[in-house]
């Protein structure tokens, strides 16, 4: 039988605010009336307080800042959007990562069959590379107390210090469909991530997925996303009620 009390404390954990260490939790919750499992069925599903969704917003808006003008030294003009958990809002911790997509200004992929009116002249997996290395370099010199990360093939993380917030920084470039050539509607527009470990760049659709979430959340009254939640909640919390095992070795 599963032991919802370490569950519900496992829950609670990630929705305490490390500076007041207050919990952002319903009343219900403190109340347990409803019991352990309803009690935290009911409560993986709610949102994250918009209070600390803002505030992971702001820590984004920061870094975004300090890599906008210190990218335009460079010669390399950028524009930044959000991909993955928080904006779609279904995230499940106070203090969310969050994806900053950092879009390279000076070209884009066209899929087929369009051709550009005028070809770009350069190397677009050097130019991500290279906005990769500046980025890093910045953050590097701008973010002195926070841990910055350069290990992984798709994102930079920078987390600690005074963000307060674990954010991943993707270097991209746009990739306009077929669709957004039709229409002009960002939703259809896509992304090609750097992959540096692969040399490569990957297709992406995150403001088209985070569209479809929206949608299918209003047709059922806010139920999608308390079920993503719901299931988030679940995977975080697999294992935290098993018995420690021990193994006496002679």
């Amino acid at each position: 039988m599963a032991n919802y009390k370490n569950k519900l404390a496992s829950l609670k954990s990630r929705r305490q605010d490390s500076l007041t260490k207050l919990f952002s939790v319903s009343e219900s919750f403190n109340k347990n009336v409803y019991g352990e499992s309803t009690t935290y069925a009911m409560e993986a599903m709610e949102p994250i307080s918009e209070t600390y969704t803002q505030n992971t917003y702001k820590a984004s808006e920061k870094v975004q800042n300090q890599l906008r003008a210190g990218l335009k030294e460079y010669g390399i003009e950028v524009e930044f959007r959000h991909q993955g958990s928080v904006p779609a809002n279904i995230h499940i911790k106070n203090y969310s990562d969050i994806d900053l997509l950092t879009i390279h200004g000076s070209f884009f992929t066209l899929q087929s069959p369009q051709v550009p009116i005028i070809p770009y002249l350069g190397d677009p997996m050097e130019d991500l590379k290279n906005l990769r290395r500046k980025t890093f370099r910045i953050l590097d010199t701008v973010y002195t107390g926070c841990d910055i990360d350069d290990s992984g093939g798709k994102c930079i993380n920078i987390c600690g210090g005074s963000l307060n917030r674990k954010i991943d920084i993707i270097a991209a470039n746009w990739y306009n469909s077929l669709d957004y050539a039709q229409n002009s509607v960002e939703v259809n527009r896509g992304i090609q991530i750097l992959d540096d470990d692969n040399d490569s760049r990957i297709i992406n659709f995150p403001f088209l997925h985070i569209h479809n979430i929206n949608v299918k959340d209003g047709r059922v009254g806010g139920n999608a996303k308390r079920m993503i939640r719901l299931l988030k909640t679940l995977k975080a919390d697999v294992g935290v009620d098993k018995p420690e095992v021990k193994i006496n070795v002679p």
